[in-house]
């Protein structure tokens, strides 16, 4: 999965992602900034010095600064570093299972923004049914139906519409515009059908 970044996101420097990985307070890098400075060393080899990292975190800090250079976000490359270092595992294992997380999380994740943007679910629905569909192994839209929150046919028109914003057929909002129109229809069809009976 490739995830990139805005630019500014680009020009992350080492201290920056450790900090938001929370493996270093900006006092020690401020502290270690000015040393690195004074004495034209690496800051790396600064915060190794005054054992402020390992270098394990070193490694994977590095790693991650050359990876958002070349386009990965900010936020999944802080989520990787922190668990490579809370694991003490590689950096590429720790990206993997940011990454395998991300590809789980996104579609159920994209439904959410979609139901609750076009008003269809509010957050409490969308957070209890989530946690029900993962202890009842049930899917997260079906679960969604159960509880009467959509119809399978508002389910259909939604899922279809997270599919095609992730393969950049329509934007998030479209999206939603599009799924609130098809309730919309539904829900009048439905009225009209109770009023003929």
């Amino acid at each position: 999965m490739v995830d990139t970044a805005p630019s500014d996101d680009m020009t992350a420097r080492l201290g920056d992602l450790l900090i938001r990985a929370g493996l270093l307070d900006s006092g020690d890098l401020v502290e270690a900034l000015q040393v690195s400075q004074r004495l034209a060393t690496p800051l790396g080899r600064v915060l190794l010095a005054a054992d402020c990292i390992t270098p394990h975190v070193l490694d994977a800090g590095l790693q991650a600064q050359t990876l958002v250079r070349k386009g990965l976000s900010l936020r999944s490359a802080t989520e990787a570093l922190k668990i490579a270092a809370e694991k003490s595992i590689p950096f590429k294992d720790a990206r993997q299972e940011v990454d395998q997380r991300e590809t789980v999380e996104s579609p159920i994740k994209r439904l959410g923004e979609i139901l609750l943007g076009a008003g269809i679910a509010n957050r409490t629905q969308l957070d209890q049914a989530f946690i029900e569909s993962a202890g009842r192994n049930m899917s997260f839209g079906h679960t969604l139906v159960e509880h009467a929150v959509l119809s399978p046919s508002i389910l259909t028109v939604a899922l279809q519409q997270v599919d095609r914003v992730a393969n950049g057929q329509v934007s998030l909002s479209e999206a939603i515009s599009n799924t609130r129109e098809a309730h919309g229809i539904w829900t009048r069809a439905k009225a009209s059908i109770k009023l003929s009976h």
